[in-house]
């Protein structure tokens, strides 16, 4: 009988390598026992994950593919031989876990007495600093720290207990929650972790070959400039731009392969030392007591709150300010090459190359 699992995420806390690996295979099992895992088809369409199965669980605009999206799942497992098959998606941060339970009970009935679920919970200070990182990179939020933390504390997005525990109430024995600190996972790799999960109760070991994808993450130097680029292209056009957003994604991207750009994470200010603790130092305890057993998020917290800051490593404004006048220069100028281009081909011009300026000769 084949074993589910599922891997509910959480945001920031590994999914992309662990998913990139399943969608890649690889990965091999070692040992005496032989497991066949199987990456389900259903509900992910080839794709990275399986966020089409927790997105119509929990989004009005995703809800009505939900029926086919976990039918697909359901054919999917009904037809598999395979001794463990794995479905991933870390939305599933955001579905309510008894609608999670429902659509398995109702699409995949004969998985539910050997169902295993895991959740990566990553550390509170960390989950902030990687979530504004990652916020600021997708043009999502535009204002600085201070005021993501403030959003953050309204909205209680990094407050894990509450929401962990109704997955606990909801799945009982079956759930697994694991905090995202990679010295207390298997091989001090949340891929390796996740597979050796999967196969527990046998003698298989995990090996990993490659892990073709992580989420690359900009320093300050390069968030500051995505941000304030974002921030000049919206005060010359307010209104919503598709070819600015595009080229905001592509600035993205080029500045990851950029190691002056990429190389290190962004710090936690002294002056936001006071104030992360007051917003997470309670959940963080509660978690300690009611989820682990034992002390792991507050110490967490304690350590990400007496890391010394670095100030060489955060930009000045005025840097910040050359790099983007000057890329606000060369995409002006861009602009004008292309429009000069695209007026020469509709114009017909005699020995114009498409593409191409034309060079005038006085």
């Amino acid at each position: 009988m084949t074993r589910l699992v599922l891997h509910g995420g959480d945001c920031k806390s590994g999914s992309t390598a662990i998913q990139s690996v399943l969608q890649l295979g690889s990965w091999r099992y070692s040992g005496e026992t032989m497991l066949k895992l199987a990456y389900a088809q259903g509900g992910r369409r080839e794709g990275l994950n399986h966020q089409r199965l927790a997105d119509s669980l929990h989004m009005k605009k995703a809800m009505s593919y939900r029926e086919t999206a976990w039918a697909n799942l359901g054919k999917d497992f009904t037809e598999s031989d395979a001794d463990v098959m794995v479905i991933s998606a870390e939305r599933f941060e955001f579905a309510p876990p008894e609608a999670v339970r429902a659509a398995l009970e109702e699409f995949v009935p004969d998985a539910m007495q050997d169902l295993r679920v895991i959740l990566y919970v990553r550390p509170h200070a960390a989950r902030l600093l990687s979530g504004y990182a990652q916020n600021v990179q997708q043009r999502i939020f535009k204002d600085d720290l201070p005021a993501f933390l403030e959003q953050m504390s309204t909205e209680e997005r990094f407050i894990y207990a509450p929401r962990l525990l109704r997955w606990k109430e909801t799945f009982g024995d079956a759930l697994e929650i694991r905090p995202m600190v990679r010295d207390m996972l298997f091989e001090n790799c949340v891929v390796h972790d996740f597979l050796s999960f999967c196969a527990e109760g046998t003698s298989a070991v995990p090996v990993v070959e490659k892990i073709p994808r992580e989420n690359a993450s900009l320093n300050p130097h390069g968030l500051e400039l995505i941000r304030q680029m974002a921030l000049a292209l919206q005060k010359r056009n307010p209104a919503p731009n598709p070819q600015h957003a595009q080229i905001m994604e592509r600035l993205g991207h080029n500045l990851e392969r950029i190691p002056s750009f990429s190389g290190g994470g962004i710090q936690l200010p002294d002056s936001m030392r006071a104030d992360v603790r007051a917003a997470f130092m309670a959940d963080a305890d509660r978690c300690d007591k009611e989820l682990f057993g034992t002390p792991v998020m507050v110490p967490q917290l304690e350590r990400a709150l007496a890391k010394p800051f670095d100030p060489s490593a955060v930009p000045t404004a005025e840097e910040i300010d050359r790099l983007k006048d000057l890329s606000l220069v060369w995409l002006d100028m861009l602009g004008r090459v292309l429009q000069q281009a695209a007026a020469g081909r509709k114009q017909g011009a005699p020995g114009a190359q498409p593409g191409r300026p034309q060079i005038r000769q006085n």
